[in-house]
């Protein structure tokens, strides 16, 4: 079995000889990973979003996560975090962000119908103060990030 790493997921790679009337199961278990999930915002055809909007969240050079934001200048926004711990390890495009346990709450993000989840993290981010959409990116690494 061999797992090639992409900059969005793996990929499980396996090679099997099985006979006509074999059967073969197969059972891939992870660990590790973070998922991230904005806030739901319920528009309307044509209506403008002043929302926060994940950009990319890759497999960083190195290790960890590079998340890619675009978001209102001078606005504060809350994104969920989903799996390991995770801390901030760089914050580019003027924005200030830090990492805290998230309320058992999902009122605000529907990630898949789950119950409010344990492994649940808040990333707060503010955009600097100016006008319009800006672009930020942060960098988050595993470890202790509340």
């Amino acid at each position: 079995m061999a797992v090639a790493s992409h900059a969005h997921d793996q990929t499980v790679l396996t090679s099997h000889r099985i006979t006509e009337g074999d059967t073969l199961t197969q059972s891939v278990t992870w660990t590790g990973g973070l998922q991230v999930a904005a806030p739901l915002v319920d528009l309307v055809p044509g209506q403008a979003s002043s929302g926060v909007r994940v950009v990319d969240f890759t497999a960083a050079d190195g290790g960890g996560w590079l998340l890619e934001l675009e978001g209102e200048a001078g606005r504060d926004y809350d994104l969920r975090l989903f799996g390991v711990q995770a801390r901030i390890s760089e914050a580019s495009g003027g924005v200030t962000a830090e990492i805290r346990r998230a309320e058992a709450r999902s009122s605000d993000v529907d990630v898949s119908a789950e119950a409010p989840r344990a492994d649940a993290f808040l990333l707060h981010v503010r955009f600097p103060d100016g006008t319009g959409r800006r672009l930020a990116s942060v960098r988050l690494r595993p470890g202790d990030g509340a």
